[in-house]
């Protein structure tokens, strides 16, 4: 008796996908916690170099608010994804298996739909992640040490701007992703040896 696939299949005999996908985890956490770390080191850049000019005291009182910290404590956040790699990485995989990883077996052959998809996949997850971290753990939403001014704020705000860097970061965290994954797969070139009438269903 043969044993049960990773895959329910549409289109058999797909080679690499069980591979891209379990390096497509992996592959995300590491660009998530590469742009968190830049958006801190680009704050830590600014603050050094302009921290006492009129503008910056300016943005430190509109920043009060609570809108800029949830962006500095989501990239904190994101520098940590690896700490919960136990969770995180199953959860991702299980996604990602179920929508991208299945473009292929569906038939679809073109990169662009691959990229959109895995874009999408990343920033809800990425978004939905920051917004809720910074807003549910409150050591996230104290970032005197980054400079910023301490908290009188608006924990709504403070969601806001975890979740919409979040969202941006995992939008193309996702779509850098899908685009590794696809160079490992190569969809087009194997449908169209495989399965050559269904290559073109959604091109």
């Amino acid at each position: 008796m043969s044993k049960p696939e990773l895959f329910p299949k549409d289109i058999p005999g797909i080679k690499r996908n069980v591979a891209a996908c379990g390096l497509a985890p992996l592959m995300a956490m590491f660009f998530i916690a590469l742009f968190g770390v830049t958006g801190l080191f680009c704050h830590r850049v600014i603050y050094a170099l302009f921290g006492n000019s009129q503008e910056i005291t300016a943005f430190n009182e509109a920043a009060e608010n609570g809108f800029y910290n949830g962006i500095m404590s989501a990239c904190v956040g994101m520098i940590f994804n690896w700490i919960l790699f136990l969770i995180v990485y199953p959860i991702v995989l299980l996604i990602w298996v179920f929508t991208v990883g299945k473009q292929v077996h569906r038939g679809i052959q073109k990169t662009r739909y691959y990229l959109i998809c895995g874009g999408i996949v990343g920033a809800v997850l990425n978004g939905i992640s920051c917004s809720l971290l910074v807003h549910l753990v409150p050591a996230f939403g104290d970032m005197n040490d980054f400079d910023i001014p301490p908290p009188e704020q608006n924990p709504w705000m403070v969601s806001l701007g975890g979740g919409l860097a979040g969202l941006i970061v995992g939008a193309v965290a996702g779509i850098f992703t899908a685009a590794i994954y696809v160079a490992i797969l190569r969809p087009a070139s194997q449908l169209q040896r495989r399965a050559p009438g269904l290559a073109e269903v959604f091109s």
